[in-house]
């Protein structure tokens, strides 16, 4: 038995494996499959597509990995050969414990990606050897929030190129968007060509070909939410129309079709950043929150009405903070980060976070 944290040499950490062993890449990290455990060895790293600690709870090992990687983490998971985990440190390898897989991602028969609790987790100061993580690097500029009360279309286009700054360089086809359409939504598509992730991860606008008559037939379909429990509609004979939530019965968003892409576009991105913060299970109390958004700046929109109504967000750069209204004076959280860095000040707060990747 192998107490946690101790220090061994990277050929004593292979012969855990024991006789008959296969050794592989993923991700960066060596796995090693043998008659008696298995072996994931990593570098002390903090990068998204990488293999290595993601948190205090997990490892993440990152795909594409062999076919005896896949038969072992994910066919038989819960067999009786355990999978030792390591992080190669200054002076050897330091060991984490077992890893337990609870998910994996699978495509085409090859292993994508597979988490891997750590038990026991690790306290704070052995996480910052073992995934050590510099400053945040230079983050989005928040000018954009100047402009929502002027024009939310010119704030949408401005947070959308700071935002994701490496856009797919693919022209626009000319009559690939009616021009019939509210300029917001000609203006969204146009955007969403370069930057398919603004349509949607969780919820989706639907793309121009989609568009579809709603129960109203002066109305279109053009967004829906993740289970299709409800849709989005608007009046395409509007400049800036009103947009209905659709479900047993319709209700009003309170902004425009102007402000409701603003406010779609931001819950997309926060959803879709790698480093993301929920507390959900647990509801927030009112001086819990205001202590977190007292460090954040107000989007100045109304209330969403999704996923609870109401639903406010916040911001900071590289930051974006959605924040729901429970009554009783309790709230639920989600934060989404573009580098951990900025996630991090967040979990001094004494806020009871379901998950945090900080």
């Amino acid at each position: 038995m192998i107490e946690q944290l101790a220090m061994l040499g990277e050929e004593a950490v292979c012969s855990l494996a024991g006789i008959h062993t296969r050794s592989s890449m993923a991700g960066g990290a060596r796995v090693v499959v043998g008659a008696d455990a298995s072996v994931i060895l990593s570098d002390a790293v903090d990068e998204p597509g990488v293999s290595g600690v993601w948190s205090g709870e997990l490892f993440r090992l990152m795909g594409p990995a062999s076919a005896v990687v896949r038969a072992r983490l994910v066919d038989e998971p819960d067999g009786p050969l355990p999978v030792h985990l390591f992080v190669r440190v200054f002076g050897g390898c330091r060991y984490l414990g077992v890893g337990r897989p609870v998910y994996s991602s699978c495509a085409d028969g090859e292993l994508l990606q597979c988490d891997l609790r750590i038990e026991p987790p690790l306290a704070p100061e052995v996480l910052d050897e073992v995934r050590p993580t510099g400053p945040s690097p230079q983050t989005p500029s928040l000018d954009w929030l100047t402009q929502i009360g002027e024009d939310p279309v010119t704030a949408l286009g401005h947070f959308a190129c700071a935002w994701y700054p490496r856009p797919v360089p693919a022209p626009v086809t000319p009559g690939a968007v009616p021009a019939d359409l509210p300029r917001a939504l000609r203006e969204f598509y146009r955007l969403a060509h370069q930057r398919p992730e603004m349509l949607g991860r969780q919820n989706r606008i639907l793309p121009a070909t989609e568009l579809r008559t709603g129960a109203d037939p002066r109305r279109v379909v053009f967004s829906e939410e993740n289970q299709l429990c409800f849709h989005w509609e608007l009046d395409p004979a509007e400049a800036d129309p009103v947009v209905w939530l659709t479900a047993a019965e319709d209700s009003a968003e309170r902004e425009p079709l102007s402000g409701f892409l603003m406010q779609f576009s931001l819950f997309e991105a926060m959803t879709g950043a790698p480093y993301q913060a929920h507390a959900w299970y647990t509801p927030v109390p009112e001086p819990l929150m205001q202590d977190l958004t007292d460090r954040l700046r107000s989007v100045p929109l109304r209330p969403w009405r999704w996923p609870a109504d109401p639903t406010t967000f916040h911001v900071a750069p590289g930051l974006i903070a959605c924040t729901s209204d429970l009554g009783d004076g309790m709230s639920e959280i989600t934060i989404g980060a573009q580098h951990r860095g900025a996630l991090r000040p967040y979990g001094e707060l004494g806020i009871d976070w379901s998950s945090f990747d900080g």
